[in-house]
């Protein structure tokens, strides 16, 4: 955020904040009969945006780099959207279903709660007590490839396998949501 602040990029994410602001006001009305769940899930994307911002300062401050850049901080504050959506899937699903467990959600709630609290810690600490480099793969790079068996090196900036399954996971939750 702090590289993007003046730009089109950072003038758009600003200026989408209050239309969304609106948009949970209205979506708390009683009428509209959302399940608790899918309530809670749209207010906690907004941990997703707060999270990219200290993460965008961290990356460009401390690596020069832009936050897609820096992976071990790009996958801790995108996996706050997985998390987003999983609740989301979930407390639709439950409202559809007439699940009121489901449409509920206190066990996902709680599960993106500490969610949020390692995923936090993880932006905080990465430096100080884990010496997280730019480069850094997000969880270690659990699940990379041995690079001995791919026969081209992948540019340093690459994502590691669970940045990109927290990307790619946003079409798995709406596969299951459709399902």
């Amino acid at each position: 955020f702090a590289d993007q602040g003046q730009n089109i990029n950072g003038v758009l994410f600003q200026a989408s904040l209050p239309p969304y602001l609106v948009f949970l006001y209205f979506l708390n009305y009683r009428g509209n009969n959302v399940p608790p769940l899918v309530k809670f899930a749209f207010a906690f994307l907004l941990t997703f945006v707060v999270a990219t911002i200290p993460s965008g300062i961290i990356s460009k401050a401390t690596y020069g780099a832009i936050l897609a850049d820096c992976d071990w901080l790009h996958g801790a504050a995108e996996s706050l959207l997985t998390a987003t959506n999983i609740c989301l899937v979930l407390g639709f699903r439950g409202g559809l279903r007439g699940d009121a467990n489901l449409a509920t959600g206190g066990f996902p709630q709680v599960l993106a709660k500490v969610w949020l609290a390692l995923a936090a810690l993880t932006i905080a600490a990465g430096i100080p007590v884990f010496q997280a480099g730019v480069h850094t793969p997000f969880l270690g790079g659990a699940g990379a490839l041995d690079p001995a068996l791919v026969s081209v090196a992948e540019p340093a900036n690459a994502l590691s396998v669970p940045t990109w399954i927290v990307h790619w996971s946003t079409v798995l939750e709406w596969l299951i949501a459709m399902s």
